[in-house]
């Protein structure tokens, strides 16, 4: 079966390698935003794999349960805490974040920001309601955000 890339950046390609003689597997993803384009996780849903995607923003949350039926999306902030959050969103685009320097970034740029206001779950809590002992992958794209996210995991436990 020939491969093609969805990832912006061949990660997808990389994963698949050290992956690729696993029938299925399961996957998480924080920070998804679009079932197909610049996915990671695309190819392996074509070859029977599932995951747990995580976005910040409810449209993509919708878009990704009606292309992903197997997946469980998830429409939550990930960080160190549990509770209400504010994120700042790019008006027309899919770029979300919790980061104040990265929103400041943006609005230097010339974006418009607007500020939504979302739940947030730690990373550990995610893991335990939503998946199984063996994850054979997390992807984690916070626009920033990032260490804050993983600051919320158990990463000993979780391998």
């Amino acid at each position: 079966m020939v491969f093609v890339s969805f990832a912006q950046n061949f990660e997808d390609v990389l994963l698949w390698r050290a992956l690729k003689d696993r029938a299925v597997g399961f996957y998480v993803d924080i920070g998804a935003t679009h079932p197909d384009a610049g996915s990671v996780t695309r190819a392996f849903y074509e070859r029977g794999w599932h995951g747990l995607n995580v976005t910040s923003l409810a449209h993509a949350q919708r878009r990704l349960s009606a292309s992903r039926p197997r997946d469980e999306s998830l429409w939550l902030a990930v960080g160190r805490t549990k509770g209400p959050a504010t994120l700042q969103r790019v008006e027309g685009s899919d770029l979300a974040t919790l980061d104040a320097d990265t929103s400041d970034a943006w609005a230097a740029d010339g974006h418009r920001l607007t500020s939504v206001a979302v739940q947030m779950e730690t990373l550990q809590s995610l893991l335990q309601k939503h998946a199984p002992a063996d994850i054979h992958f997390l992807r984690i794209d916070a626009n920033g955000a990032e260490l804050e996210g993983l600051a919320g995991a158990d990463l000993a436990a979780n391998r």
